[in-house]
């Protein structure tokens, strides 16, 4: 397993190509987007952040940390090939 940090992704798809490769094409992308959710400023840097993996062809699956039980997250987990999310709103939902 790799591990790859970044607080901006489009501007680290160089960065996430060269890590991981192409086989980052067509991998199933977790999107936790709730960093922005008391985000009281222009949130188009969540935006970004989806089509910049749509264009590394990965496939994009949504989650909700308010509207996600324990089990289902973990489901959801386990058939990831990528997670985005802001540690803090993982932890603060009791999904851990």
């Amino acid at each position: 397993m790799k591990l790859f940090l970044a607080s901006s992704l489009d501007k680290t798809v160089p960065l996430i190509l060269k890590a991981f490769g192409q086989s980052i094409r067509g991998g199933k992308v977790v999107f936790v987007a709730n960093a922005a959710d008391n985000y009281k400023g222009d949130k188009g840097w969540v935006e970004s952040d989806r089509k910049a993996f749509e264009s590394l062809g990965c496939k994009i699956e949504n989650m909700d940390l308010r509207e996600i039980d324990q089990g289902q997250f973990r489901d959801t987990l386990k058939g990831a090939d990528i997670i985005h999310y802001l540690l803090p709103q993982l932890l603060s939902s009791g999904s851990r």
